[in-house]
């Protein structure tokens, strides 16, 4: 009895060792089939090193081909150089070496992934861009300034946790956008940008950098900002008067390739409304209300600069006393500037910019220290500026001198 169990265990060991061969075995089938179908080479095999050593280089010449493409694009679009040669990557570096886009020790890392710290930096120095920051984000260091100013110039947006990540590999859109942007610059580069405003054109909640500066910044302009803090459309004698500062640029001469406007938030409380009128002579226009003192200031563009291309900028929402009159003389302004054939730019409705929502407020407008630190939800910061006006200021003007 005691000898047929052994033999009974004896088999049972046997029959789990065969289903274990023959599992083994199945799996090496299984791996050889899909390596044959696939063509890949037995794994440890001279054929595998030797297919991973290919994969490899193509990896390296891809990577090869991307920087050698962006640097051949940003130096003939920014007016660096007019490159010889789009396919020959070694000419396209040295070009870039002689015109101070990249040091001659950088050629090491020819093979390395384009990736936003490489892109930042070869633009801010190919567009002469100066030490930005939009403010604090957490992954950018001193060493990293070149992403900081990119950041100010609403290249590369911080994420929800202020992260912008140097790092990354340049994405496909945003290969795009940066060319966009370059082409954008070509067109602008030596223009001059002639503004008037109110303290968000002034730039009141970015230390004097409004959107006009960092516009024309952007894309190589020469700024001429007329805007006044607290400026109204309409005549109040305690107030900053918009088309007076349209009557000092024409006295003083100045002869702008774009104008861009705003105005109408200090109106709100200060002015009535008015009503639109039909004709277009506004030579006796009384200026005593929001929609007459508009006309009338853009009569007076037209009167002094017929041709010249002419934004108008309506801010963003605020949580700035009635929702009602905000929308009333944000439509009106439109309204207005439809009438008399001006391009708008319309940040209320065209952008995520909500100050009434609290996180978008504490992120995107001025911060008052002297008032408890408190954000004042009308005054964009830089960040606020590079998100939701930027982009579509560029587009509007793109269209413009398309």
């Amino acid at each position: 009895m005691r000898i047929f169990q052994q033999k009974k265990i004896w088999i049972i060991a046997l029959l789990l060792l065969a289903s274990i061969l023959i599992t083994l075995l199945s799996v090496v089938v299984v791996d050889a089939t899909e390596r044959a179908a696939k063509k890949i080479p037995p794994a440890g095999s001279t054929a595998q090193k030797t297919s991973d050593g290919e994969r490899l280089q193509k990896q390296l010449d891809q990577a090869l081909l991307n920087r050698s493409r962006w640097l051949y694009d940003l130096m003939k679009l920014s007016g660096k150089a007019q490159p010889e040669d789009s396919a020959n990557p070694q000419r396209i570096y040295e070009q870039a070496c002689a015109c101070g886009i990249i040091d001659k020790n950088e050629t090491q890392d020819m093979y390395l992934p384009l990736e936003r710290r490489f892109v930042a930096k070869t633009m801010v120095k190919a567009l002469g861009y100066k030490r930005r920051s939009p403010g604090y984000l957490a992954d950018v260091v001193a060493a990293d300034s070149d992403m900081e100013t990119m950041a100010y110039y609403g290249y590369f947006l911080p994420d929800g946790n202020a992260m912008i990540h140097p790092e990354a590999k340049l994405t496909a859109q945003e290969y795009g956008a940066l060319i966009d942007a370059l082409t954008l610059y070509q067109s602008l580069k030596g223009k001059t940008l002639l503004t008037f405003g109110d303290s968000i054109m002034y730039g009141s909640g970015n230390q004097g950098e409004g959107i006009a500066d960092m516009f024309g910044d952007k894309y190589g302009m020469t700024v001429h900002d007329y805007s006044v803090p607290g400026s109204t459309m309409g005549i109040r004698e305690d107030r900053g008067h918009i088309r007076d500062q349209v009557l000092r640029a024409a006295i003083e001469r100045i002869h702008p390739d774009l104008i861009l406007i705003n105005g109408g938030t200090n109106d709100m409380y200060n002015l009535p409304l008015g009503v639109l009128s039909t004709g277009f002579e506004k030579a006796m226009a009384s200026e005593s209300d929001f929609t007459e003192g508009m006309e009338k200031t853009l009569w007076s563009i037209r009167q002094n600069w017929r041709k010249t291309p002419v934004v108008y900028l309506r801010m963003h929402n605020m949580n700035f006393g009635s929702d009602t009159k905000e929308r009333q003389f944000g439509e009106r302004a439109m309204a207005v500037a439809e009438k008399w054939s001006i391009r708008t730019v319309d940040v209320f409705n065209d952008s995520e910019m909500n100050a009434e929502d609290a996180a978008t407020c504490n992120r995107y407008t001025y911060l008052k220290t002297s008032e408890g630190y408190v954000c004042d939800s009308v005054h964009p910061n830089a960040l606020g500026y590079a998100k939701f006006y930027l982009p579509l200021l560029s587009e509007a003007v793109t269209s413009e001198f398309k």
